[in-house]
């Protein structure tokens, strides 16, 4: 493990393999009651995680795997935030998407960016997507009270040719560039501790704003597109995301449902080949 330049007073850590990045920041929060949190990266993990118990897959040299366990600080942020937690993972989700943003920009490289909901990072053009990477936020509790929150991203940066169960992009194949992997590691972690700095102050909460700006970085928003639930397949239009994190799609006959993103997943079209189905 190389300890790395802290950011304020938060730590920095790099390890060479760990079995999961979320798994080591967990064991932070338990373990340093009175840390001011700690930024964790891996060249490799062997038991990375995604949503829904899905497997991430990291490769050394190729991916950027890190995660944020951040304590919260006073018990009136624990309890806002505990009560709207998706909206803390929407923050979260375009904080990543803000910090690539400004990181290709300052190479002169504009990307066809956007969300999936709940929180995929994809690249997005002509209605087809491909999943640049992921995030898995887990709430870590100490029996009813919120302890903190482990922050964990998947980016597939500097893969050439993207062989993976994911079956994503990387950050090279879009743009034909070499990213840095610990400045815009660096970058990210800045954005999140800045966000969870300002949530647990903000007066007042911003929920509003923060549903505004993800609506408009989603991706098929109001396009109408094919899911899955149950093994059924339906055709469907994603209208809107609440502050719950649920979300309403019309299907063609105008009937409007209510669903958890654990409930449905899109279903991969030809022209969407490369992708992940989720």
């Amino acid at each position: 493990m190389k300890v790395l330049a802290p950011i304020g007073d938060v730590q920095v850590v790099q390890w060479d393999v760990c079995s999961s990045t979320n798994a080591l920041a967990a064991d932070h929060l338990r373990q340093s009651a009175n840390s001011s949190g700690a930024v964790i990266l891996a060249e490799e993990q062997t038991q990375g995680r995604g949503r829904m118990g899905r497997s991430w897959t990291t490769v050394r040299g190729e991916d950027l795997a890190m995660s944020l366990a951040m304590p919260v600080v006073t018990p009136q942020a624990a309890g806002r935030m505990s009560e709207d937690a998706a909206v803390v993972n929407m923050a979260l989700a375009l904080d990543v998407l803000d910090a690539l943003k400004a990181t290709l920009a300052a190479a002169d490289i504009d990307l066809p960016l956007r969300l999936k909901w709940p929180n995929d990072i994809v690249v997005f053009a002509q209605g087809t997507h491909r999943k640049l990477g992921g995030m898995l936020i887990e709430p870590q509790w100490a029996g009813p009270h919120l302890r903190g929150w482990v922050v964990g991203l998947g980016l597939n940066l500097h893969a050439r040719h993207m062989h993976r169960p994911h079956q994503g992009v990387s950050l090279w194949e879009a743009t034909g560039q070499t990213t840095p992997l610990l400045p815009l590691a660096r970058t990210i972690a800045q954005r999140w501790l800045q966000q969870f700095a300002t949530l647990g102050k903000a007066e007042p909460w911003p929920a509003n704003d923060v549903l505004a700006a993800y609506h408009d970085a989603l991706a098929f928003l109001h396009v109408p597109r094919t899911y899955e639930r149950n093994g059924q397949a339906f055709a469907a239009t994603l209208e809107r995301v609440h502050r719950d994190g649920t979300a309403d799609f019309v299907t063609p006959d105008g009937i409007r449902h209510r669903f958890n993103s654990s409930d449905i997943r899109g279903v991969l079209r030809d022209e969407d080949a490369g992708n992940q189905t989720g």
